[in-house]
């Protein structure tokens, strides 16, 4: 929509039983499409990248059982 300044990005990790550690990936906006003609249809020149981070799970330090 005309003027709007940001957008949501929803990203969805699915589990996998597999132990793992943290792990980090960038996310990078390089393109734009279906904007209004002019600076309004540009990517901004700052703040084009963030890393996300999906937290450790299924146990990646292993299980002791007695």
């Amino acid at each position: 929509m005309d003027g709007e300044e940001a957008k949501p990005i929803i990203l969805h990790a699915f589990p996998d039983k597999i132990p793992e550690f943290n792990e980090f990936y960038i996310l990078k906006l390089v393109n734009v499409s279906g904007g209004s003609p002019g600076p309004g249809g540009q990517l901004a020149g700052t703040n084009l990248q963030v890393t996300v981070m999906i937290p450790f799970n299924d146990d990646p330090f292993g299980v002791f059982i007695l």
